[in-house]
């Protein structure tokens, strides 16, 4: 808790406390990861310090239902598989896009988060070379798809 009595949020990914959002900012870094976090502001009510979320995770979720209704309208309706197949390569490129950041962020702090597991030093750094080896790939599977 700060001095005024209200809990502070903290990073998703390595648990710092979070510096309060200026005015009008939805995105910050956290300072010591520096993973960017995203604060989402309710309908109606008080702002909750709770409802700061990683940017990478909600990118992650979104592209995991985006890719389950890709599948769904391809299954159900008549979608060609070439549009099929484009619409799959906007999906790969934005998980390669991120994997390639979250890679360069673990290894540049030492701090990774994957599958709700905090590392640290060697092993975060480790991790963060193996995101970006699968950020190559994911890149060259794009790069498959838009020649087609």
């Amino acid at each position: 808790m700060n001095m005024m009595g209200r809990a502070r949020a903290s990073c998703e990914c390595c648990k710092a406390d979070l510096p309060p959002f200026p005015a009008g900012s939805r995105i910050e870094p956290c300072r010591s990861c520096r993973r960017p976090m995203v604060l989402l502001r309710p309908p109606a009510g008080r702002l909750d310090p709770g409802r700061v979320r990683g940017l990478f995770d909600l990118a992650g979720a979104v592209t995991g239902i985006l890719m389950m209704v890709l599948i769904s309208a391809f299954v159900l309706t008549s979608m060609s598989p070439l549009r099929f197949s484009k619409w799959l390569t906007l999906l790969i490129f934005a998980m390669g896009s991120v994997l390639a950041v979250d890679g360069i962020l673990s290894l540049r702090t030492g701090i990774d988060r994957t599958w709700h597991r905090r590392r640290d030093g060697r092993s975060a750094r480790l991790m963060g070379g193996a995101k970006i080896a699968g950020a190559v790939y994911a890149l060259l599977m794009v790069v498959i798809g838009v020649t087609l």
